[in-house]
């Protein structure tokens, strides 16, 4: 058989998560740094305005943290569209539910699992994938050490409280 290109095991966790954890065990010394200037949402991004509201909601919030870059623009972006998706396809699905009837090509009517439960899934997934590259899965949450927006009062300002909805 040939050799797989993906190493196999889990995928490591970027420098900036492990610091913010507090754990300096492992980090490349010579892993390079991208720089850390100031970048806007990509322009097809724009066009999709709840895709674009959790972009604007996370950005902030990653970059305070510490772990994004611009060179991981389209990590966050990947994940904001697939939850754009995602909430999409649940809403569709709690107004006419996961199951649709179809006719097959004799014309025998059968239900089946609605395609936007698969949209669904499938976002959902994605939103995993990208959300752990990004420092954003429950595990990584728990652990990360970030300052909270809005100062050190313990009272966080969440200016994009009701945006998301």
């Amino acid at each position: 058989m040939g050799e797989s290109l993906m190493p196999s095991g889990r995928v490591p966790l970027p420098s900036a998560v492990k610091l913010r954890k507090g754990n300096a065990r492992g980090i490349n010394a010579d892993e390079p740094i991208p720089p850390k200037d100031d970048f806007g949402a990509p322009e097809w991004l724009m066009k999709d305005m709840r895709a674009l509201a959790m972009w604007n909601h996370l950005y902030p919030i990653l970059r305070e943290m510490g772990v994004l870059t611009v060179v991981d623009a389209g990590v966050l972006a990947s994940y904001c569209s697939a939850y754009s998706d995602w909430v999409l396809a649940r809403e569709y699905i709690i107004k006419c539910g996961p199951l649709s009837e179809t006719c097959n090509k004799a014309g025998n009517s059968y239900v089946s699992t609605h395609p936007y439960v698969t949209i669904a899934e499938k976002s959902q997934v994605q939103m995993h994938k990208c959300g752990a590259l990004l420092g954003l899965n429950p595990s990584d949450r728990t652990k990360l050490q970030a300052r909270k927006l809005g100062g050190g009062d313990g009272k966080a300002k969440d200016k994009w409280h009701g945006a998301l909805g």
